[in-house]
């Protein structure tokens, strides 16, 4: 489930190895396994450091169309993430608002009562607000025969628009954030902001071409929303009232200022804003120690949270009684697969063809390691088990570091699938001429092979075997489904 959760593995189809194991009675195996512990280890590792270090916190379930999984958010209960709507119908009055929500197969849900409402960014103490949802509308009102599900539809009533409140937000797409859980509720509200931008810079002619690449070189330049974002909340950490601190203040319109730059054309400036003096801990890089002296322990919750989260050693404790993957696996399915081969006639497979195939394999995931390393030197090189959990260990110490991590490990990921989705079509070979015996006897050999490459300490045989495991519980299962051979 961790795996699955987070994206990890998926190339070498973890997940559902570990699914398959347990259906076959092998879940020790990934518990006494010395190469499973470790796979297990750095997944968790991976987890722990995203959180503590890259995290952002999903303001809820969310209701539209996804690219790829999200990995590094982490959803708050009892929330969700909506598109704004307005009430074209006439229907709530002020500070109401109408919520459905509808996943395929489950009931309604139809949020009532108070509801802490925001969008992206939350800067301003006023852009956090407390609405009342109106609960399921009553029947043969238009929302009831209109539910429109997975939306929040907002009043048209009242002195201004909340939507305008939550960060300047409007409904031409704006996502907003939902959260029932009244222990997350604030005990009042404060003031929204008045988000009046400054005026745009008129152009007395019509724009060329020029100008367009002009404005983009000076926006590049210029564009200072993540130095204020910054500086907003250090500063707020420092400051005993927090963001309701005068200069937090400021710094929330500078930073609705830099929001409408590319809008307005306005640069914008921080240099007669007050800065940060010290560095709090949770803004400490993977690379750094926060108890060196250079950083405070800040007491304001994102401190805390960041404490919360102890990284530990990515390489586990030795197993108490360690597991031999050949010991066990034959233990628990060789009989099976002696039994489905030898009442099917079918002899093992030639090993020869897999040896090779294992030659083939090692070379790739040699070549893997050694160009998707943070630095271009043999200590940087990755091992086995990053490459087959899609994580790089290695730790970065600035935010360009991290992004060519994550590009890194995007772009292995996408080499690793490629990799083993050749490796088990040559196992498993072509369906249409091969039956589930003759599969199994090839994966079985395949697995034999790699269990042999696995005692000589072969580079890349412990990854070899799981894809070889993998094919052969495939094949079990598929004799199971469809009741044939």
């Amino acid at each position: 489930m961790l795996m699955e959760m987070h994206g990890l593995g998926e190339a070498f189809e973890l997940p559902q190895l570990l699914k398959r194991l347990s259906q076959y009675g092998l879940e020790s195996l990934h518990e006494r396994d010395p190469f499973f512990r470790r796979l297990l280890s750095f997944a968790l590792y991976h987890v722990k450091r995203e959180l503590k270090y890259h995290s952002r916190i999903l303001g809820g379930r969310r209701h539209l169309p996804r690219v790829k999984p999200v990995t590094d958010w982490f959803i708050v209960p009892d929330s969700w993430t909506l598109v704004g709507v307005a009430d074209i119908h006439d229907q709530l009055e002020d500070g109401q608002i109408y919520a459905c929500i509808h996943q395929q197969g489950q009931e309604r849900i139809f949020i009532e009562g108070p509801v802490l409402i925001c969008r992206s960014p939350t800067v301003h103490p006023g852009d956090v607000q407390l609405v009342q949802a109106i609960g399921k509308p009553e029947p043969g009102s238009p929302y009831d025969i209109e539910k429109l599900e997975n939306t929040v539809v907002f009043s048209m009533k009242g002195s201004r628009p909340l939507p305008s409140c939550l960060g300047g937000g409007d409904l031409d797409g704006d996502e907003y954030y939902l959260i029932t859980n009244p222990e997350l509720h604030p005990p009042r509200c404060e003031n929204p902001a008045s988000y009046e931008g400054p005026e745009r810079i008129p152009l007395e002619r019509d724009s060329t071409i020029k100008d367009i690449a002009r404005f983009v070189i000076e926006y590049m330049t210029h564009d200072t929303l993540g130095l204020i974002g910054v500086n907003h909340l250090r500063l707020a950490d420092q400051r005993p009232k927090g963001v309701l601190d005068t200069d937090c203040l400021a710094y929330a319109q500078l930073y609705s200022d830099a929001v409408d730059y590319p809008k307005t054309g306005i640069p914008v400036s921080a240099d007669d804003m007050p800065k940060p003096t010290g560095i709090p801990d949770w803004y400490c890089a993977e690379s750094f120690d926060p108890n060196n002296g250079d950083y405070y322990e800040s007491i304001r919750a994102l401190g805390v949270l960041f404490r919360a989260v102890q990284l530990g050693n990515p390489s586990p404790h030795h197993a108490e009684r360690p597991a031999n993957q050949e010991k066990v696996v034959r233990a628990a399915l060789q009989n099976k697969v002696s039994h489905i081969l030898n009442d099917s006639g079918v002899g093992p497979a030639d090993g020869s063809h897999f040896r090779q195939l294992f030659a083939r394999f090692s070379y790739e995931l040699k070549y893997q390691c050694a160009s998707h390393g943070l630095a271009q030197s043999a200590n940087s090189r990755l091992n086995e088990e990053e490459v087959v959990v899609g994580t790089i260990l290695g730790k970065t110490s600035a935010a360009n570091e991290s992004r060519k991590r994550r590009n890194l490990m995007e772009r292995f990921r996408i080499q690793s699938k490629n990799l083993v989705l050749y490796i088990k079509k040559e196992i498993l070979g072509d369906m249409s001429d091969l039956g589930y015996a003759e599969q199994l006897a090839r994966a079985w050999t395949c697995l034999e092979v790699g269990w042999q490459m696995s005692e000589e300490k072969r580079f890349g045989a412990n990854s070899f075997s799981l894809i070889a495991l993998k094919s052969v519980l495939d094949v079990l299962h598929g004799i199971e489904t469809d009741g044939v051979v």
